[in-house]
């Protein structure tokens, strides 16, 4: 309770939560964050769907140690999403070998400038394959959703 709104105190229920801490940028992008990210999990099938599914979960590249990549892919009947987490201090170039994935539309990044980050990304951003490979651009420490469009 309260960390919707990024509150610094513990939840407390003796004590309302702190609502005026949404007028500071930094506690009201955090409260837009909160809410997209829950928009796409309600809204998108391929978050929840396949929880207990074998094929719902695929593990992707995570063996990027010295750049701290994590790639796993989540999937349902209706759609594919690709998932890229980095746990380093600064941005890079990671380059997706995936013959089988031919674009990929943005849903949500961590990073994004309206989120209090550093990144201005376009609504409708894809992503398109070069010289056979995928290449996305990762801020330091964040995370990014993408649907894979077929």
């Amino acid at each position: 309770m309260g960390n919707e709104i990024a509150q610094f105190r513990e939840w407390d229920e003796k004590r309302e939560q702190d609502w005026g801490i949404i007028k500071y940028p930094e506690h009201d992008s955090f409260a837009r964050y909160m809410k997209d990210l829950n928009f796409a999990y309600q809204n998108n099938p391929t978050l929840y769907e396949p929880d207990y599914e074998k094929d719902g979960f695929i593990c992707g590249d995570y063996h990027q140690e010295e750049t701290c990549v994590y790639v796993y892919e989540r999937r349902c009947k209706k759609q594919r999403f690709l998932v890229l987490l980095t746990f380093f201090d600064k941005k890079q170039e990671y380059e997706l070998n995936r013959g089988d994935i031919k674009r990929l539309k943005l849903i949500l990044a961590s990073n994004n400038e309206i989120y209090g980050g550093d990144k201005k990304y376009k609504r409708e951003k894809v992503v398109k394959r070069i010289k056979g490979m995928l290449n996305i651009e990762i801020g330091s420490f964040t995370g990014i959703i993408f649907e894979i469009v077929e």
